[in-house]
């Protein structure tokens, strides 16, 4: 939360709500000082990208193995490194939670890239970015789109070095609905991101526990992604959330893109590539020099947009996802799961109305 790092008197003091963290004010060391508000990405007037180009690519499959998508954050992330700069991304805790974590070499980007499925707390990501941005070190910041948001405003000036990434968000998992989760899987006392596990081209998570055992499951697998997939369990201001369609505060949006069809012209069947949206010149600039990476096609906004509206269209799912945030506890993650991940028959209609008008 920006508004943490910002306030003077510490006055701020974030609250767990339904396993969800909210900021809330202590009025007896509130100064009305205002700075809380001037940060807060909600309060923020986003610009409207009209002039964005849009692009489907993927990159070299050594670099895609550890990917949810075509590997190219992953490119732009080598790069940015290659230039002495540094990439903040989330990453799994020791504490087997999930956090925004700074990699200043090669070896530590590979906690970076990946999927995860709970909020990754922006600890002091902020503060150390503005720090190596007046040491004239380049910064590529990677984050949910409410993160960029609130990255630029905390920041309150542009900054030359700094390219802001905003990842595909289909809204994310609390820390209860995380812990659920983990206590159903036997308590791991750590978690790894793993390469491509089998014949499927698949990455994997792997679960290490106390007495060194392992446990790898393909991420598509686990229940934690059904769950999120399905929109159950998400924070319920992710539902109302507008961040990262037409309007943006980052240079390059970065969505999994699954073509329904063989991609002739980029050579590749069937294999999850990455939608890029360059929304600003230096966002454009850094796609640009990735060009050798790459095997890109240029797509027109419009597809771009009907792709995020599809990939976005099954977290409308409120009633439910609170049903199974308040059942978690009586009934477990795994039977919580199985009662509100059913849809009836009328949910099944609508579903494939939408994909085929939205096509």
């Amino acid at each position: 939360m920006t508004c943490l790092q910002v306030c003077p008197n510490a006055a701020i003091a974030p609250v767990q709500t339904a396993g969800f963290a909210y900021p809330t004010v202590d009025r007896h060391k509130c100064s009305d000082c205002g700075k809380c508000e001037a940060v807060c990405p909600y309060r923020a007037e986003l610009p409207v990208c009209r002039s964005e180009s849009a692009w489907i690519a993927y990159t070299d499959q050594s670099v895609r193995a550890a990917s949810s998508a075509g590997g190219v954050f992953a490119v732009l992330a080598l790069n940015t490194l290659a230039r002495g700069g540094v990439v903040f991304g989330a990453a799994y805790t020791s504490e087997v939670g999930c956090a925004q974590t700074c990699a200043e070499t090669v070896g530590q980007l590979s906690a970076l890239i990946g999927r995860k499925y709970v909020v990754s707390h922006t600890s002091d990501s902020f503060v150390r970015t503005k720090e190596y941005l007046l040491a004239e070190r380049e910064v590529l910041y990677s984050g949910t789109p409410c993160q960029i948001a609130a990255l630029k405003r905390y920041l309150g000036a542009p900054y030359a070095g700094l390219l802001c990434v905003e990842v595909g968000c289909g809204g994310v998992a609390g820390d209860d609905v995380w812990r659920a989760f983990l206590q159903m899987m036997h308590n791991p006392q750590r978690i790894e991101l793993t390469n491509r596990i089998d014949q499927e081209n698949r990455a994997g998570i792997r679960f290490v526990y106390a007495d060194g055992s392992q446990t790898v499951l393909a991420r598509k697998d686990t229940a934690i992604h059904k769950a999120i997939t399905l929109g159950l369990g998400i924070r319920p201001s992710c539902e109302r959330c507008t961040f990262g369609r037409r309007k943006s505060a980052a240079d390059l949006t970065l969505r999994r893109y699954n073509p329904a069809l063989d991609d002739n012209e980029l050579n590749i069947r069937r294999q999850p590539m990455t939608l890029v949206l360059c929304r600003t010149t230096a966002g454009a600039q850094a796609f640009a020099d990735c060009a050798e990476m790459l095997q890109m096609r240029e797509i027109t906004r419009e597809e771009a947009y009907r792709h995020i509206a599809r990939s976005d269209r099954e977290k409308k799912c409120a009633d439910r996802s609170r049903a199974f945030l308040g059942a978690l506890d009586q009934l477990g993650f795994e039977a919580a799961l199985k009662r509100y991940s059913t849809r009836g028959p009328a949910a099944f209609l609508s579903r494939t109305a939408k994909r085929i008008f939205l096509k």
